[in-house]
C-alpha cells in the first residue's frame, strides 16, 4: 500500500492510534511540520479507508478521527514493529 510510503502517513496513523476520537487538527498540529503536507496525508489516509472522520460527532468545525478495521489492524502491527525497535525510535515523532 503506497500511502504508508507518504510522508506522514505513519505518524498520523499512530496519533489515531494512541489517541481514539483525537480532532484531526489536533492529529497533524503536534509539531512544525509541514501543515499541508500532513492534511494532505490524512485525506489519502482517509480515502485509503485506514482513518474515518465521525460526522455524528461533529462539534464546532471538530471532526474525531477513528481508525478503520482495517487501519487498526495496520496500526497495530506498526506498533509491533516500535517495540522491537530501540526506544530512540518507537514514538510516532520518529515517522514523520
Amino acid at each position: 500500500m503506497l500511502i504508508l510510503q507518504q510522508r506522514f502517513a505513519m505518524y498520523i496513523l499512530l496519533r489515531v492510534y494512541e489517541k481514539p476520537g483525537i480532532y484531526k487538527k489536533e492529529a497533524v498540529d503536534e509539531d512544525a511540520g509541514a501543515m499541508g503536507a500532513k492534511y494532505e496525508t490524512l485525506a489519502k489516509l482517509i480515502d485509503a479507508g485506514l482513518i474515518v472522520e465521525d460526522e455524528k460527532k461533529y462539534v464546532h468545525n471538530k471532526k474525531p478521527l477513528f481508525l478503520t478495521e482495517t487501519g487498526l489492524k495496520v496500526a497495530e502491527h506498526l506498533k509491533s514493529i516500535h517495540e522491537i525497535l530501540p526506544s530512540s525510535e518507537c514514538t510516532s515523532r520518529e515517522y514523520k
